[in-house]
């Protein structure tokens, strides 16, 4: 156990985000040694990144819930602009 007070404050900003960095590290490393390495690939793929968002948002949920600290979301108006990252676009992934 623990002590009851005040347990949240003392577990690392990221502990109930450690699935999540898990399955990310996990997507990496599976990536980086099938893809990159063999020269197939050098943009990561879309489930990486989705993974990352979700990580880092997980974050950023802790930090504001903790802390107070609010982060400014960035704001996606601009559809003028493509923005779109290599991978995610309409090419069909090849197994």
């Amino acid at each position: 156990g623990g002590s009851p007070m005040g347990g949240q404050a003392s577990e690392p900003i990221d502990a109930p985000c450690k699935e999540l960095q898990g399955m990310y590290n996990a997507c990496h490393t599976k990536w980086y040694r099938e893809e990159f390495l063999k020269g197939k690939s050098v943009e990561i793929s879309s489930d990486c990144r989705i993974l990352w968002d979700k990580y880092t948002s997980c974050i950023k949920q802790n930090v504001t819930k903790r802390y107070g600290v609010k982060f400014e979301e960035e704001e996606d108006d601009d559809d003028d602009i493509d923005e779109t990252p290599k991978g995610l676009g309409g090419e069909s992934k090849s197994r």
